[in-house]
């Protein structure tokens, strides 16, 4: 949830913004992923400084990045971050995706820091590597925000943390981006 609302542009995008990053989403149904219209900057939308923009469009990602266009081209050159449950269908569906991305992602992985056993045992290839290249930051589930979701209030201080971190690792892996943010450590006991 965003703590401020930017409004919208006439292609059918509203723009937020929570911190210093901005989150487009799309106001209108879309028929195909090639109707999507190319988000404008809502007029003084821009973050003070370097920011990050969320582009979450709804759609099945092997869709997503079978499709050419403005869309594809943002999944080739810009940070990618999969959300992974941490469950046995979720760490089987990750790596069918990311068995598929053009480039190694960096994993959120919903729920706790230490994986189940069989929970392990189900892991490929995909996320071994990401483990094996510190690309996953586990993000913990919080009992109210599981019910309610994200509001406008401070987020748990758990949830804070691993936003800094995934925020950091983008960074880190991104050199364009490098210095952008306080470097954090990430530690995970997955896969």
């Amino acid at each position: 949830m965003s703590t401020a609302e930017l409004g919208g542009d006439s292609l059918g995008w509203r723009r937020a913004r929570r911190g210093h990053i901005q989150v487009d989403r799309l106001t209108d149904r879309i028929e195909a992923l090639t109707d999507v219209p190319t988000p404008r900057l809502v007029a003084g939308s821009e973050p003070a400084g370097a920011g990050l923009l969320v582009i979450d469009l709804g759609w099945p990602a092997t869709a997503t990045i079978s499709t050419p266009g403005w869309i594809s081209e943002l999944i080739a050159n810009e940070p990618i971050v999969v959300v992974c449950r941490v469950s046995v269908p979720g760490v089987q569906q990750t790596d069918q995706l990311l068995a598929e991305l053009p480039r190694p992602a960096i994993v959120a992985a919903v729920g706790p820091r230490r994986w189940p056993g069989v929970v392990n045992a189900s892991c490929g290839a995909g996320l071994r590597a990401a483990q094996a290249s510190g690309r996953i930051v586990t993000v913990p589930t919080v009992g109210p925000l599981a019910v309610t979701g994200l509001t406008a209030d401070p987020l748990p201080r758990p949830l804070a943390v691993a936003g800094r971190e995934l925020t950091a690792l983008i960074h880190r892996l991104t050199p364009a981006r490098a210095g952008l943010v306080d470097e954090t450590e990430t530690k995970d006991l997955s896969c």
